[in-house]
């Protein structure tokens, strides 16, 4: 099983606490961490950690096994996986009774989505795949692939000439009923129309935007690439 595992540093977990469930996550227990489809930490601001950073940490059931394979394809140190464009991706073991999020009434499934922006996708399609995740989606044009993990989440990889990496969720559900519900709770929510489908932009602490974008139905301009 493989899981798709955020963090994310901010100067207010308090904001976190009380919109991750409304976005769509539940609670696992653990301080700052949340369940929907993968998983999201928040953790606080560090001397070493600017606010805004987002590390990708992927869970799966053997992280030797995982890491072996990865490093036909790229640097390991275990229990990383560097890219030659200087993303590392942490492998961490799975926990098998993973709670399962219950959502309110009307909520529909939020997965956690972190963006991987580069020049060039050779690399990130063999690191992300050698870690168990599936191709789902490609643009036409090459620049957007996005990948599944069975045991829930996704990453996306968007061409950009520098490299990053980017928080962002994808919902399955009505983006302009939750623009409503986090305008209740104080939040600056904006939906969009991309070409690629409709997205929701939401003002987060440290004057950051977290993309939530739809699930994407029409595949006009994209391929299954699974």
């Amino acid at each position: 099983m493989t899981t798709v595992h955020a963090v994310y540093t901010t100067t207010d977990l308090s904001w976190w606490q009380r919109v991750a469930p409304i976005l769509g996550f539940s609670p696992t227990g653990e301080p700052g961490r949340y369940t929907g489809g993968g998983q999201l930490t928040v953790h606080e601001t560090t001397e070493a950690t600017a606010a805004g950073t987002t590390h990708l940490d992927i869970l799966v059931t053997d992280p030797s096994a995982a890491l072996a394979t990865a490093e036909t394809v790229a640097t390991v140190a275990e229990p990383a996986v560097g890219a030659t464009d200087g993303t590392t991706i942490t492998v961490s073991p799975a926990v098998e009774d993973s709670p399962t999020p219950t959502l309110a009434s009307g909520q529909t499934q939020v997965a956690i989505m972190p963006i991987w922006y580069g020049p060039d996708p050779d690399e990130p399609t063999a690191i992300l795949t050698g870690l168990g995740l599936q191709p789902r989606l490609a643009s036409d044009s090459g620049n957007w692939k996005d990948f599944t993990a069975d045991g829930g989440g996704q990453v996306a990889w968007h061409r950009a000439p520098s490299v990053a990496l980017e928080l962002a969720l994808e919902h399955s559900g009505d983006l302009d009923a939750l623009s409503t519900r986090l305008s209740e709770a104080g939040v600056r929510a904006t939906v969009v129309d991309e070409a690629y489908n409709r997205t929701l932009l939401v003002q987060i602490p440290d004057g950051h935007q977290l993309w939530v974008n739809g699930t994407q139905d029409d595949l006009y301009g994209y391929h299954c690439a699974g």
